[in-house]
């Protein structure tokens, strides 16, 4: 699992478009003293779009949106009663008068946040990281969860920074936490997990992925739930690499692993070709 745990302000994507049409009286024009007349003489008005993803239940209602020199504070009740991820502000128009506050310098925006702190409760570190986009992520914070009260003699902490290939540090060493499923839905031998990285998308739209890279963490820990019982298999990275399923400049890596155990559908023993257990080595008895 890869940490998603951002700002609220780190939730918008700007992007700066010119729209040439005269700004409404009083309007604020952005456009630096060179470029705010078009060629007719009109004053130009300065529109800015953001993509505003959908908020998590329980995360800060409000959003913050600023331009280059100005700012704007919007409920996101209101924005979600709109319907729409694009929200484009041109001063004195429509999205405009939506806002809380508007047309607010840095320093501005600052008093008015200080003003109306009381407009967002805090949360503890523990809510937080608890509030997921996905069942994949909440089943691999389980997962976590899961490990912290199996092995409460280890030292654990969180990774500094978001989106980086380690969930947890352990005495000091980088782990990677991923959910386990039985393959085929429990008709195959063995479970399988991913063990990949985005890549960002396609030019139609469609999700990359890679293998993980050498050296992005030191540990892989596994996790099935049967009954609703986790069992773990930790397996070394280097391991890993040496079974050619990380990324590095002399092999391509492997997206997927197969983890067997003493759990779950057995491997055929007569199968012409025997599935290879070696990661049974690496199960962790409960």
């Amino acid at each position: 699992m890869e940490s998603s745990h951002r700002p609220v302000g780190a939730r918008l994507k700007r992007r700066h478009r010119r729209r040439r049409s005269p700004p409404p009286q009083g309007g604020r024009v952005a456009a630096s003293p060179a470029q705010d007349r078009d060629r007719g003489g009109q004053q130009r008005r300065s529109r800015v779009d953001f993509h505003v993803r959908p908020r998590l239940p329980g995360h800060a209602r409000d959003l913050l949106a600023t331009g280059q020199k100005t700012a704007w504070v919007f409920d996101g009740d209101d924005l979600d009663e709109r319907g729409k991820e694009d929200l484009a502000i041109t001063p004195g128009f429509k999205n405009c008068r939506l806002a809380l506050a508007r047309d607010l310098t840095l320093s501005s925006l600052v008093t008015w946040l200080q003003k109306n702190a009381s407009r967002w409760p805090t949360v503890t570190e523990y809510d937080a990281r608890h509030q997921f986009r996905s069942e994949k992520a909440r089943l691999e914070m389980k997962g976590i969860d899961a490990y912290k009260d199996r092995w409460p003699e280890r030292q654990c902490s969180w990774p500094d920074g978001a989106h980086t290939h380690t969930d947890l540090i352990v005495d000091g060493t980088k782990v990677q936490f991923k959910t386990a499923q039985q393959r085929g839905g429990g008709n195959e031998s063995g479970f399988q997990c991913s063990l990949y990285t985005s890549a960002g998308t396609s030019t139609a739209g469609q999700r990359l992925h890679d293998p993980y890279p050498a050296g992005s963490f030191d540990t892989l820990v596994a996790v099935a739930w049967l009954d609703d019982h986790p069992h773990f298999w930790i397996i070394p990275a280097k391991e890993l690499e040496d079974r050619g399923y990380m990324r590095s400049e002399s092999q391509a890596g492997m997206t997927g692993l197969t983890l067997h155990a003493p759990i779950g559908k057995q491997p055929d023993l007569q199968a012409r070709r025997p599935a290879d257990t070696w990661t049974r080595t690496y199960f962790c008895v409960a």
